[in-house]
């Protein structure tokens, strides 16, 4: 009769290797999603610009920010930049979230 001396731990090594990996997974996707929100914020503001310059110098869409933006008394938006790094921690943020739903979906499907 022989005996088999178990091993301990491989399963839960291997679980928390998994674990580890998913992790490193979506902290790579959302520095990935890091540099592509300052790409589409420059996007943007180069739309607004062209807008703003070739058609009409008013801007009444940027009022449906307002929540998001700080407004002074006279009614007018000043950005600094914390203002604008919390803009694209949120635009990062948002991409992120929106890229684990694709992923999530495209398993169904």
């Amino acid at each position: 009769m022989f005996y088999r001396q178990t091993v301990e731990g491989t399963a839960s090594k291997s679980t928390l290797m998994r674990f580890a990996v998913g992790i490193l997974s979506y902290v790579i996707n959302y520095v990935a999603c890091g540099f592509l929100a300052p790409v589409l914020l420059l996007t943007l503001v180069a739309i607004v610009f062209s807008y703003t310059a070739i058609i009409r110098p008013e801007t009444p869409f940027i009022q449906n920010f307002a929540p998001v933006l700080q407004t002074n008394p006279g009614k007018t938006i000043r950005l600094n930049g914390d203002d604008i790094m919390r803009g694209i921690g949120y635009v990062t943020t948002a991409l992120f979230l929106l890229s684990l739903i694709g992923n999530e979906t495209r398993r169904f499907f």
